[in-house]
């Protein structure tokens, strides 16, 4: 609950890899079945340590997946763009080329599409 921890010892009955998920049922208390990723499992012979720093390492890895793909789709944009273009040309107003370029920094227009995919 919130940023609450606890971590419980549980059956893996299958892993999906379609899913990328493990199939746990907790061992004690409930027998409620939940799938849930690596990343949430401590896995057997790991300490509590372990568990969260692999986590930690996880989470760096895809933040860093993310920030290159970001990279990656605004260089392909701007690349599309005739920035200098724009820059000179006698009606565009002043700071143009760079109102442009934050406009397409936005998240929003990153949003995956039919094309995309």
């Amino acid at each position: 609950k919130g940023d609450r921890k606890e971590w419980r010892s549980c059956e893996v009955l299958a892993y999906d890899h379609v899913e990328q998920q493990y199939l746990i049922r907790w061992a004690f208390g409930n027998a409620v079945e939940k799938r849930v990723s690596a990343v949430q499992l401590i896995m057997e012979g790991e300490t509590q340590e372990e568990g969260e720093r692999r986590h930690a390492e996880a989470c760096r890895r895809r933040d860093a997946a993310e920030a290159k793909l970001l990279e990656q789709l605004v260089v392909e944009e701007l690349s599309r763009w005739e920035v200098g273009v724009v820059a000179m040309d006698s009606q565009a107003s002043p700071g143009t080329s760079m109102d442009r370029i934050v406009e397409l920094a936005m998240p929003s227009l990153f949003e995956a599409t039919e094309q995309a995919l």
